[in-house]
């Protein structure tokens, strides 16, 4: 049956990484043609293309910015101008993931050396010169740097750089100039080659994100655009394909011109999303699937129309993203329809759709979460008790921008039944739109009178995504700014007590790990001072290698993302390793009541530690501290903030936890639980690490003491007393200090 090409159409297009495309390019260009005979061309984007190719054809460059949120068809959306560019004889470079400069450098020479390939092969070798000097320059670049850094002689350097370029883990030191340099050379190639220029389709830029040094990626990006920009004589054009997120970073950043650059010609900063609200396009996508599968008749009304026009509203919208993720949502209510139609063998309702929405099989970040609260509120309600005021309630769900007077009479529901419903949901549960036609409060239009933190943290909950190892970064952060302070006493000028951060803390964002490298000791345990404890938070275990600090005292924490382990602690040789799910929800049931808040914005099961890492992570970012301040909401976040903390204190060091720890060492089950169950916990097993050790001074200023000490004992005692065999007197006069310090000084 035809309609089974539909259950497997994906729901988006698979971005391929920069190497896939140079070593497959047939491959991955056989799989975008594939695509394209589906995609719905949106006619704005279509006069934007032509501007594009029209600077290209006249010689000279073209930039861009294209960004929308996941689920918008960014991908679809490049692979489309891939294609139109192709076919005006230009070589572009199809979508792939754009992590670092050197993955423009590989995707595109790939891509030069396949389309000349079959036209003038004789180019290639000049070209694979060109590429060969070019790299050879970064990872020169890169062995200077690692001897520089690593005090290694440059042999030792090169070595080092040879054996992580065979592990893959080569991070590259290519320079914008370098890539530059590059480019022209491949322009001038293709030119030759009889094609009119070279146009590169970047896409899920996310600011270099395999480099933590957020200076020096917009340093790198501004040195590379503008590059491309000042071009006048080359058609080189790179048109990059990012998250709506990664956009507004930039915008709100002191490197915000940088986006003036990204508009040649002018115009070229498409915001995707506001496109995808034209009249029709859910209907068109129908139409062209139907015809591309060659639908039956029948097959062809295997959706509703009112499903489509539902459809239409969501997309349409003014806070289309807060309720639906766009293309994708659509896709998957196309397969969820087929599926229906194949199995039922009737088309797939309103209401069928009303319960994959509030189910949330529709909707891919929780955007459903509040129409779905609103739905049981109401059916909970007496007055909602027969088949027809129920399925108002289910009409309400499905159509924002408000039920039509037709549908009440088409689904035979009478005059006094959609009178006696909406009249008693006006207002708390229900408002009117346009003509008066009704829908839920939560799809008004505006955000007047709704909880500013809200809707602040419905930006988070658009874009978050607990796969995304993004989101798993932010987590550890998260964790090492919030938590850790919580479970590690800092030390106070003046003692030796509690622990000091040293220099050589190190973070690896690439592993999603940071190290924290503390010298100090427990608070309630100053017999042992200047212990070295090395902290590890990390996605994952943590393996120590040849530049790692040795401590005498360690403490992992791996914030699992897979889902697969249990809350655990092991008690190690040196110290403890805890193993934490962060993907296990709080509470499956119900919202902890100090985080109730949350619960008008997300489903008990989806919160989850690594959701409420993220709300923390979120809460520290410079464009959310500014919404904050905007909407007066600092004491708010300061206070969600403060019950999070607490919450994850919970969670992560539970009674669970501590029985655990007490399998391994028994006399842990008197440690307590929570917060202070980590240095609990060592303050245990200290002594026992170092059984023969004595301290001979517990307090800073010992030196200081000792010094006056030796001064006291110059004042002529006799030799038995300056040997010990005597006791000395003479009280804290004698030392010249106070009572109390004179008690310290002599335990």
């Amino acid at each position: 049956m035809a309609l089974a090409d539909i259950i497997q159409k994906e729901r988006t297009i698979y971005t391929p990484q920069a190497q896939e495309v140079a070593d497959s390019p047939d491959e991955q260009a056989q799989k975008f043609k594939f695509h394209l005979n589906t995609y719905v061309t949106i006619a704005d984007v279509k006069n934007r293309w032509d501007a594009i190719l029209s600077n290209l054809l006249k010689g000279q460059s073209a930039t861009g910015l294209i960004y929308a949120d996941t689920g918008y068809g960014k991908t679809s959306t490049g692979a489309s101008l891939w294609h139109y560019a192709e076919d005006n004889g230009i070589v572009a470079v199809p979508p792939f993931i754009w992590n670092s400069l050197k993955d423009l450098l590989i995707a595109t020479h790939g891509w030069v050396c396949y389309r000349l390939k079959d036209t003038q092969p004789d180019l290639i070798p000049a070209l694979e010169e060109k590429y060969k000097a070019v790299v050879a320059v970064g990872e020169e670049v890169l062995v200077q740097k690692m001897s520089r850094e690593k005090h290694l002689s440059v042999e030792q350097a090169q070595e080092a750089t040879e054996f992580v370029k065979a592990e893959g883990l080569l991070r590259e030191e290519l320079s914008p100039s370098g890539l530059m340099d590059y480019l022209r050379f491949a322009t001038e190639q293709v030119l030759k080659a009889g094609y009119r220029g070279i146009l590169i389709l970047p896409d899920e830029f996310q600011l270099f994100r395999n480099n933590p040094d957020t200076a020096q990626n917009y340093n790198r990006l501004k040195q590379f655009i503008f590059g491309i920009h000042g071009e006048e004589k080359l058609p080189i054009g790179c048109i990059t394909l990012t998250y709506r997120e990664t956009f507004a970073s930039i915008k709100e950043s002191e490197y915000n011109y940088i986006l003036a650059r990204f508009a040649k010609p002018p115009g070229n900063l498409i915001d995707l999303q506001s496109l995808y609200g034209e009249p029709g396009f859910a209907k068109n996508l129908w139409n062209k699937l139907a015809q591309l599968c060659d639908l039956s008749p029948s097959e062809k009304s295997a959706i509703d129309s009112d499903v489509l026009a539902a459809l239409e509203q969501f997309l349409q919208h003014s806070r289309a993203r807060a309720l639906m993720s766009g293309p994708r949502s659509v896709i998957e209510t196309f397969r969820r329809a087929a599926r229906h139609y194949t199995e039922k063998n009737y088309p797939y309702s309103l209401f069928d759709f009303c319960e994959d929405y509030i189910a949330g099989n529709i909707a891919f970040s929780s955007q459903h979460t509040e129409a779905t609260q609103a739905h049981t509120r109401i059916m909970a309600l007496p007055n909602i008790g027969t088949p027809a005021k129920r399925k108002i309630v289910k009409l309400l769900c499905v159509h924002p921008e408000g039920v039509p007077p037709e549908l009440f009479q088409k689904y035979s529901i009478s005059d006094s039944d959609r009178e006696a419903v909406i009249q008693s949901l006006l207002g708390q549960h229900v408002i009117t739109k346009g003509t008066s036609t009704p829908t839920l409060a939560c799809y008004r239009d505006d955000l007047l009178g709704v909880d500013s933190l809200k809707e602040i943290l419905k930006r988070l909950r658009e874009r978050f995504s607990p796969i995304n190892k993004t989101v798993h970064r932010d987590a550890v952060r998260a964790f090492r700014k919030h938590v850790f302070p919580q479970i590690f006493t800092p030390s106070k000028q003046g003692t030796l007590l509690g622990w000091v951060d040293t220099q050589e803390s190190s973070e690896n964002w690439v592993d999603n790990c940071c190290t924290k490298n503390l010298i100090g000791t427990l608070p309630t345990l100053r017999e042992y001072p200047n212990r070295t404890l090395r902290v590890d938070i990390s996605t994952q275990e943590i393996v120590p290698t040849s530049s790692t600090i040795e401590s005498q005292l360690q403490v992992q924490f791996i914030l699992d993302t897979t889902g697969d382990i249990t809350n655990t602690c092991h008690v190690t040789a040196n110290g403890l390793e805890f193993q934490f799910d962060i993907r296990k929800p709080i509470s499956p049931q119900k919202v902890p009541e100090d985080i109730g808040k949350l619960t008008e914005l997300f489903l008990p099961e989806n919160i989850t530690p690594l959701l409420l890492l993220s709300i923390l992570y979120f809460f520290d970012k410079e464009s959310t501290i500014s919404l904050v301040k905007g909407a007066k909401q600092e004491t708010q976040v300061a206070s969600l903030t403060d019950r999070i903390r607490g919450e994850l204190i919970r969670y992560f060091f539970s009674s669970e936890v501590k029985e655990h720890a007490a399998q391994h060492a028994a006399d842990l089950a008197s440690v307590p639980a929570g917060k202070t169950f980590v240095e609990g916990a060592l303050k245990v097993l200290i002594p026992k690490q170092f059984p023969d050790y004595h301290a001979v001074a517990v307090a800073k200023g010992w030196d200081n003491n000792l010094g006056k000490y030796k001064d006291a004992l110059s004042k002529g005692y006799s030799l038995g007393v300056k040997r010990g065999i005597e006791s000395i007197k003479g009280g804290p006069k004698l030392f010249n200090i106070g009572q109390v310090a004179f008690d310290n000084f002599t335990t």
